[in-house]
């Protein structure tokens, strides 16, 4: 073999095993992401769900958030106090079940920055277009994530003031 098809055949060897690596030892950064794209997947609902569905995505939900999760919207929406805690979150959840339609929930612009090995904190914009709506509400969140059992799970949650006044209806 000469030498440029054995330089040719290692670099390819070399290229898949990073690939391999990238796949199944995914960066603690890759899992934040995961677990946040998750997050929207679970409050993405098509409208054809029954309530076991529902109730299914709201747990999934609800599991994504640390015990004692605080969300805090005040900033963009007039709320006096916010979330406080994962069963408070489920609770808000579940009330909502029967006014849930179609909703589609995306994350958009995630940056991470890890603070330390079970600390990180996120930056995001999340959107949401309600069943064959054209209007889209958008806002910019900050995540505070944490680290649990060797799963990334959302800590507190604050709406970023100077994007966009999300649509509330």
């Amino acid at each position: 073999m000469n030498r440029s098809i054995r330089l040719l055949v290692a670099a390819t060897v070399v290229a898949a095993a990073v690939g391999l690596a990238w796949h199944f030892w995914p960066s603690e950064e890759n899992r934040i992401r995961k677990a946040i794209g998750g997050m929207a997947a679970d409050a993405t609902f098509s409208g054809k769900e029954g309530n076991f569905a529902k109730m299914a995505k709201i747990e999934s939900l609800a599991g994504h958030f640390t015990e004692d999760a605080d969300i805090r919207v005040d900033k963009v929406v007039d709320l006096d106090s916010g979330l406080h805690g994962r069963e408070s979150i489920r609770q808000v959840l579940t009330a909502g079940m029967p006014f849930i339609g179609a909703l589609k929930v995306q994350v958009h612009d995630v940056t991470v920055e890890i603070v330390d090995e079970t600390h990180a904190k996120a930056l995001m914009v999340a959107s949401a277009q309600g069943g064959g709506q054209k209007d889209i509400a958008a806002q910019e969140f900050q995540l505070k994530m944490v680290k649990e059992k060797g799963k990334w799970l959302v800590g507190a949650v604050e709406a970023v003031l100077g994007y966009r006044k999300p649509v509330i209806q």
